[in-house]
């Protein structure tokens, strides 16, 4: 079994490591200079895998209350941080037709205006930053080894250096981030009774 990586300055402690670098804190426990520059390019390589992952293999879902409107319908731009919608069911738990127009209004054409459905979309969760080294990744390590996420953000520090030998190295941890992210299962099933216009 591998390590298992729960903050994000663990996963950057691992990424240095794995980059043959240390990531050294001040006196207040900040990174800053060479280390905050290192750390900085780590983190843009973890947030753009983070969001990646979430973006196409939907690991972070939730379910939301919404209210039709008279016209029967929801705008689902009310929720900022989502990705997709997969399916909406009545109070009872049925799921319940309806209608994607103009890629973000829902139309219930079965449903009645105020009636309250349980949306449950799929969500982009917001980026990490080195102003909280304690934070984790949303993606539980059942779905998601976060090593994943620092595979990418090896390959992107090392895709910067200019030299062969480095960007082979790079190339190595690239193949290691497709296979973990090749291995990502999508664990929700979408009811077949929407279309879009």
């Amino acid at each position: 079994m591998g390590v298992v990586i729960v903050t994000l300055d663990e996963m950057l402690q691992q990424c240095a490591t794995d980059l043959d670098e240390t990531l050294t804190k001040s006196a207040n426990g900040t990174y800053e200079g060479e280390a905050l520059a290192l750390a900085q390019k780590i983190m843009a390589g973890i947030n753009y895998a983070y969001h990646k992952i979430a973006r196409e293999k939907h690991v972070l879902t939730r379910r939301e209350a919404i209210t039709l409107d008279e016209r029967r319908s929801f705008d689902f731009v009310a929720f900022p941080d989502l990705i997709k919608l997969f399916n909406v069911y009545d109070k009872h738990g049925f799921p319940v037709y309806w209608i994607i127009r103009n890629q973000t209004i829902g139309y219930f054409p079965d449903s009645c205006a105020g009636d309250e459905l349980m949306a449950e979309i799929s969500y982009l969760p917001p980026r990490l930053t080195l102003y909280d080294l304690n934070a984790s990744p949303l993606f539980p390590e059942t779905r998601v080894d976060h090593m994943v996420l620092c595979y990418y953000a090896n390959f992107y520090v090392l895709s910067l250096e200019p030299d062969n030998e480095t960007r082979e190295k790079a190339a190595t941890f690239l193949g290691l981030f497709n296979d973990g992210y090749a291995n990502i299962r999508q664990n929700i099933s979408e009811h077949l009774i929407f279309r879009v216009e």
